[in-house]
C-alpha cells in the first residue's frame, strides 16, 4: 500500500518532469455504450467528507480496445484532482500513472523510480456532479498486458481505493477483482516477447490460485556474456529477490536459448590424433580385421570415430543449477574458456559443477502463439478439474521385455505407486511391438501417470493413437532414446550440423566437417536456426489443448542403465500436494546421490584390442543433463485441492 509520503514524492516528481510533449490533441472521453463493464465498490468512510470519499471505480471496455474509467464519489465533488496507478510488471511499484484534474488528464509512464515524465496520452475528463470519467486507448498504448494492481488516491481528500490490497484489472476480459498478494515460493516465466500476451492468462491464474508469478521477456535481459547466461542471471535475481523456486522456459530451441555443454574423449586433448590417425589391426570372433583411419589428416569419416570426437549437448539443467556448495553463482564455465559444462571420459567434471538443481526448471517447447495458448489452456483446465477426477489415481505402465532393466524398473514403480493408492494398467510388451494399442484404448478415459520403458520415441505410440481426454491428462515419462529431443542436439555429430557463436555454419563430421586436431570446434550459438517441427515433446505438450500430456519427462539423447531409474524416481516422488518441479528436483537429487556421487572414477575398456576410456561412467554422470522436464514446474500435480 502506497504511503501518503510516497504519493507526495510522486506528485513532486511528476510536477518537476512536466507533462511532456503532447502526443495527441486533448479529446473528450467516449460516451460508454452498453458494453462489458467491471466495477469495484469502496465502502463509505465517515471520516472522509462525502465529496472526497471514493464510492466506486468502474471500467468499461470497448471493442476497439479503449477503456473508460469512471470514478464515483459519495457526494458532490469536492476534490481538484486524483491519481490512478497501474502496476504492470509486478515489482511493487507502479509503471503507469494517470493524473486527473477537472480540466485535463495525462497518462504517463515511469521514467525513473517515483518519476513519471513520459506522457503517452492526454485527454479531457467528463464530469458530473459526483463523478469523473476518462477514456484511454489501452490496446493502442499497452497491447494486451494484464495489470497486476490498480489503485486510486486523492491528494486533497486523503482517500484511497481500495483501502487495502490491490485491484486486478484484466483488460482482455474486462474483469476487476480485489486480491491479496500471493505469498510463498514463486514462478518465473521466461519467454520471447511474441508469447507474452497468451502467457498473461496463465500469470493471472497462478496468482489467483496462490503462486506469486512473474514474466520476463528474455530479449530484454542485458547482464551476461550471451543469451543463455543472461537468462540464468535473471533466474538468480528472482531467486534472491522474489523467492522464485520454479522457472518455466517458454519456447522451442529456435525461440528460447539453449545452453550447449561440451563432451569429449580425453581431458587436455581436443581430438585424440593417435586414435583418429591410426592403422587398426584386431582380431575378434569374426576373424582378423584391418582398417586405416586418417581423419586428422583430412581423411574420410568412419562411424566408429564417434567415440572420440567432441560434441555439444543441449542441457536445461544449466538453468536450474544456480549455486555451488559454497553458495557462489555457477556459470558452468569455471575455467573461463567459453565452453560450458565440460565433461570428458577421462575426467567427468573438471569444472567442479555440483549438478544440484536450486530451482525447478521446465520447458514448454512451443514455436507459435497458438501452441502457447494450447498449453496454457491445458494447465488451467488440469489444475481446476483434476482433483475431482476419478482417473488421476490410475496409471499406465508399459515395459518392453527386450531389456531386463526396463522390466525391473516398471515392476519397482508399480510396487511403490501401489502403496500410494494408484491402480494400474500394467503391460509387458513383446520386443518388436509398440505401446500404440494401450495408448489408443486408455488415453481417452484419462490417466494420472504414464510410464513407458522401451525404445524411443515412437515406441510409446504414434500421434493418431493419443485420443482426446475428457477427464484428466497424464504426466508422461518415457525413458527411451531421443524421446525428449526437442531441437538440434549432439551438435557436430549428427547430420544436422550447427551455427557457431560467430554465425558460421558447420556441417556434421559424417558429412565431411574437419577441424584442426589441435583445437576444439567453436561453441554453438544458443539459438539454432534448424529446429525441426514434430518432436515427441512438442506433440505431447503443445500441439493440442485437449490431448497428449500435461507434462512430459524424457531424454534428449540415448539412454542406458541406470538411466531408466531417473524416470522411475520422478514418478515415485509424487505425494499429494507436491508440485511437478518438486518431483523433478527430488528425482535428480536421488539419482545423483545413488548413481553418480562417489561412482565417477573413470576406467578403461577394450576397443579393437586397444584400451580406451570407457563411455559408461560418463553416461551415468551425464544422464541428469540429458533428461528434460517439459511443462509447468509449478503444476499442482493432481489438481488444486478441493475447497
Amino acid at each position: 500500500m502506497k504511503s501518503l509520503k510516497l504519493l507526495v514524492a510522486v506528485w513532486i516528481a511528476f510536477s518537476v518532469a512536466g507533462i511532456g510533449q503532447i502526443l495527441q490533441p486533448p479529446v473528450k472521453p467516449i460516451t460508454p455504450p452498453s458494453l462489458t463493464t467491471a466495477t469495484f465498490s469502496d465502502p463509505n468512510e465517515p471520516g472522509i467528507t462525502d465529496g472526497k470519499d471514493f464510492k466506486s471505480l468502474t471500467f468499461v471496455c470497448h471493442p476497439d480496445g479503449t477503456v473508460t474509467l469512471k470514478l464515483d464519489f459519495y457526494g458532490k465533488l469536492q476534490i481538484a484532482e486524483f491519481f490512478v496507478y497501474f502496476n504492470i510488471d509486478d515489482d511493487q511499484a507502479a509503471e503507469l500513472m494517470i493524473r486527473v484534474s477537472r480540466a485535463a488528464f495525462a497518462v504517463a509512464k515511469e521514467t525513473s523510480p517515483g518519476s513519471y515524465g513520459d506522457v503517452v496520452f492526454q485527454g479531457i475528463p467528463l464530469l458530473t456532479e459526483t463523478s469523473f470519467s476518462i477514456s484511454v486507448p489501452w490496446k493502442q498504448l499497452f497491447g494486451g498486458k494484464y495489470v497486476v494492481g490498480v489503485w486510486a488516491h486523492s491528494m486533497d481528500g486523503g482517500d484511497r481505493l481500495p483501502d487495502g490490497g490491490e485491484l486486478w484489472f484484466i483488460p482482455s476480459e474486462c474483469k476487476v477483482e480485489l486480491a491479496a498478494t500471493p505469498r510463498g515460493d514463486g514462478l518465473l516465466i521466461v519467454t520471447p516477447r511474441e508469447f507474452w500476451d497468451p502467457l498473461t492468462r496463465l500469470w493471472y491464474w497462478k496468482r489467483k490460485t496462490g503462486i506469486p508469478t512473474y514474466i520476463v521477456a528474455w530479449e530484454s535481459l542485458q547482464y551476461g556474456r550471451d543469451e543463455a547466461e543472461r537468462i540464468k542471471y535473471a533466474i538468480d535475481f528472482y531467486y534472491r529477490e522474489h523467492q522464485v523456486r520454479y522457472v518455466m522456459l517458454v519456447g522451442d530451441s529456435e525461440k528460447l536459448p539453449v545452453r550447449y555443454t561440451l563432451q569429449a574423449y580425453e581431458y587436455g586433448r581436443f581430438f585424440p590424433d593417435d586414435l583418429l590417425n591410426r592403422n587398426w589391426r584386431w582380431t575378434d570372433n569374426q576373424g582378423r580385421h584391418e582398417e586405416n583411419w586418417n581423419w586428422c589428416a583430412g581423411g574420410p569419416w568412419v562411424n566408429e570415430m564417434a567415440d572420440f570426437v567432441p560434441r555439444f549437448f543441449a542441457s536445461d539443467l544449466y538453468y536450474a543449477d544456480l549455486y555451488g556448495p559454497t553458495g557462489a553463482f555457477q556459470t558452468w564455465d569455471t575455467n573461463g574458456n567459453g565452453y560450458f559444462g565440460e565433461a570428458y571420459r577421462s575426467n567427468l567434471n573438471p569444472e567442479g559443477i555440483d549438478l544440484m538443481p536450486d530451482v525447478a526448471v521446465g520447458r514448454v517447447p512451443a514455436s507459435t502463439v497458438q501452441e502457447v495458448e494450447n498449453y496454457v489452456t491445458k494447465v488451467i483446465n488440469y489444475e481446476a478439474t483434476a482433483a475431482s477426477s476419478t482417473q488421476f489415481k490410475k496409471a499406465l505402465i508399459a515395459v518392453n521385455v527386450e531389456e531386463r532393466s526396463w522390466v525391473e524398473c516398471g515392476a519397482k514403480l508399480k510396487e511403490s505407486l501401489s502403496a500410494k493408492g494408484f491402480t494400474f494398467y500394467y503391460y509387458e510388451i513383446p520386443q518388436d511391438q509398440s505401446a500404440d494399442q494401450y495408448v489408443n484404448n486408455l488415453s481417452s478415459w484419462g490417466l494420472g501417470f504414464v510410464f513407458y520403458a522401451g525404445h524411443g520415441p515412437w515406441g510409446l505410440g504414434t500421434y493418431g493413437n493419443w485420443h482426446t481426454c475428457l477427464d484428466v491428462l497424464p504426466i508422461v515419462v518415457h525413458i527411451g532414446c531421443d524421446a525428449g529431443d526437442f531441437g538440434p542436439n549432439v551438435l557436430t555429430f549428427r547430420d544436422a550440423g550447427y551455427v557457431d557463436i560467430f554465425g558460421r555454419r558447420h556441417t556434421s563430421y559424417a558429412r565431411g566437417e574437419h577441424y584442426p586436431c589441435a583445437q576444439f570446434p567453436p561453441p554453438p550459438s544458443t539459438l539454432q536456426p534448424d529446429e525441426e517441427e514434430g518432436s515427441y515433446a512438442e506433440f505431447l505438450t503443445v500441439k493440442a489443448s485437449n490431448n497428449g500430456a500435461i507434462a512430459y519427462f524424457a531424454a534428449t539423447y540415448a539412454t542406458q542403465a541406470p538411466g531408466p531409474n531417473l524416470g522411475r524416481l520422478f514418478l515415485e516422488a509424487y505425494t499429494p500436494g507436491k508440485l511437478l518441479g518438486q518431483m523433478w528436483q527430488e528425482a535428480v537429487t536421488k539419482y545423483y546421490r545413488e548413481y553418480v556421487a562417489g561412482k565417477v572414477a573413470p576406467f578403461k575398456a577394450a576397443f579393437r584390442g586397444t584400451q580406451i576410456w570407457s563411455w559408461e561412467p560418463w553416461d551415468s554422470y551425464y544422464m541428469i543433463q540429458k533428461f528434460v522436464l517439459f511443462g509447468d514446474p509449478s503444476l499442482r500435480v493432481g489438481g488444486l485441492p478441493k475447497q
